[in-house]
């Protein structure tokens, strides 16, 4: 269970994207999905899971794909504009877990998910959820994950971007200086909390009823290498990578390839 579950219904599901619309990570998502398909065919299949308000639908269109959205909320779902389901390329609506579609193996050529897996969310559902992904898709997956060894880095990194962007309005990209600027903010920071950590362990405390009567389970946020690994035993290769907001973000869109399958 995760509290995603039950988020998304009511004012939350109407002012999604009034509350996203114009933000550095938002276009550049945009942007990353419209790179990735440029190499799908015209008519391949494509499930956006979860779809939420339809907000990549206008994309597999102009790419001229047949798409189906999956999600588990059905006032996201009719936030989506009719514009976008009144076509033949539309293949409707399913509401469905994410980490339990009910497709047959390899129903799609191509299966998008973002803004799920970068969440925190426990361990085996994030492992579950890839499982599904991989299951369904034929061509390629694209999915949005959280990845451990860049968080502190990719955090500041992305901090600047965003600040550059609202002053500026474009596209950015941080320096070479500022990269190396950033290095060293993150060592810095890292050996102040090993120093910490050795004098006041643990560091986070828990008091009276506060403590869990059972281990709470870690995250889904695999290292870099942790993430390949997965992708690997499920039969897919990583193909592309590319930070959510800048270069370096901790929060990552992949294109996973099946192995063996020709590259574009």
């Amino acid at each position: 269970m995760y509290g995603g579950k039950f988020a998304y219904f009511g004012r939350a599901a109407e002012e999604y994207e009034a509350r996203r619309l114009g933000r550095l990570q938002w276009r550049q998502e945009h942007r990353v999905i419209d790179k990735l398909l440029d190499t799908a065919a015209s008519g391949d299949t494509v499930l956006d899971v979860p779809c939420g308000t339809g907000r990549l639908f206008p994309i597999f269109r102009k790419h001229s794909l047949r798409y189906a959205g999956a999600d588990i909320s059905p006032a996201m779902v009719d936030q989506v504009p009719s514009e976008y389901t009144d076509g033949s390329d539309f293949q409707g609506f399913t509401i469905s877990e994410v980490e339990r579609l009910p497709f047959e193996d390899k129903s799609f050529d191509h299966v998008v998910s973002l803004r799920f897996l970068h969440f925190r969310l426990p361990h085996s559902t994030g492992v579950t959820t890839m499982t599904q992904l991989c299951r369904v898709a034929r061509k390629s997956v694209v999915v949005q994950v959280r990845i451990a060894d860049r968080k502190l880095f990719g955090r500041v990194a992305d901090r600047l971007a965003e600040i550059v962007d609202a002053r500026a309005r474009a596209p950015v990209e941080v320096t070479i200086s500022c990269w190396r600027m950033l290095r060293r903010v993150q060592q810095t920071a890292g050996w102040m909390l090993r120093r910490l950590g050795r004098r006041h362990a643990p560091l986070a405390v828990f008091t009276g009823d506060e403590i869990p009567d059972e281990p709470m389970e870690r995250s889904f946020a695999p290292t870099e290498s942790g993430f390949t690994e997965m992708v690997d035993s499920l039969g897919f290769t990583v193909a592309e990578s590319y930070g959510s907001v800048s270069r370096w973000s901790s929060v990552r869109i992949y294109s996973l390839r099946p192995k063996g399958a020709p590259r574009s």
